[in-house]
């Protein structure tokens, strides 16, 4: 059997991932602050890091890790608040957008992998990532800046890990445009604070956002290839 722990598995993406992973089989933590159906639920708000080497740890208290072949973490929370220009932005929106989209996903990666050094099995960390990682955005400082932190954390991960006798496997995966409620925050923008609205309210207007099941679905199927990520960045649909 193969194990799973998700974050921000109680809606969009991460509910879709859960809710697969869980019927096909695998074992499946989802960690959210509000209430996930899927799996074994951990309530857990990573606006605070130290909540996540919490879970983690009292995750790995309660589960054996020789009883599974793979055990996957994917960090999968991320939030776009708040859509300002960086002069109108306070101190606690900064620490909160970057305590949940970069600080704990840290955390929660450092932790997996202390927990995990003696397993033998297969270990992997899917960090989903995004294109703002790479291109900056008016309004998106915060956001864009944890995305592109995240994707060179886990390139500085893979080269620690390419010298480990029992590697994890880490791959940034960019999910493109899905059509979450992160899409709905961001048409509910202000244009002043964002000017490239319209051209989001087109991407829904046009029908361009994937449907969450779909790339949930692509996830998933990619972590149970055999190719072993060292750090690398890459589409949802190049996953592969």
């Amino acid at each position: 059997m193969n194990f799973y722990i998700i974050t921000g598995a109680s809606k969009g993406l991460g509910d879709a991932i859960a809710r697969q992973a869980e019927s096909k089989g695998k074992r499946v933590y989802s960690l959210s602050r509000s209430e996930s159906q899927n799996g074994i639920f951990k309530k857990c708000d990573l606006s605070d890091p130290q909540n996540a080497e919490n879970v983690i740890n009292v995750i790995f208290d309660e589960v054996n890790p020789s009883e599974f072949q793979m055990i996957v973490l994917i960090n999968n929370v991320g939030t776009l608040h708040p859509i300002k220009t960086a002069d109108n932005i306070d101190f606690e929106e900064i620490t909160a957008n970057l305590n949940s989209n970069l600080l704990s996903a840290i955390v929660l990666c450092s932790c997996f992998i202390k927990r995990l050094r003696g397993f033998q099995g297969v270990k992997k960390i899917v960090n989903i990532t995004s294109g703002a990682a790479r291109k900056a955005y008016h309004g998106w400082s915060l956001y864009c800046a944890s995305k592109a932190g995240l994707e060179q954390f886990s390139r500085c991960l893979a080269i620690e890990q390419s010298r480990a006798d029992n590697p994890v496997s880490i791959v940034n995966v960019d999910p493109v445009l899905i059509d979450t409620d992160m899409q709905a925050l961001i048409r509910n923008s202000n244009e002043k604070d964002f000017p490239d609205l319209s051209r989001f309210i087109e991407y829904k207007n046009q029908g361009k956002l994937a449907d969450p099941e779909t790339i949930a679905s692509r996830i998933l199927t990619g972590t149970e290839l055999d190719k072993f990520y060292s750090g690398e960045t890459i589409k949802v649909n190049d996953y592969k």
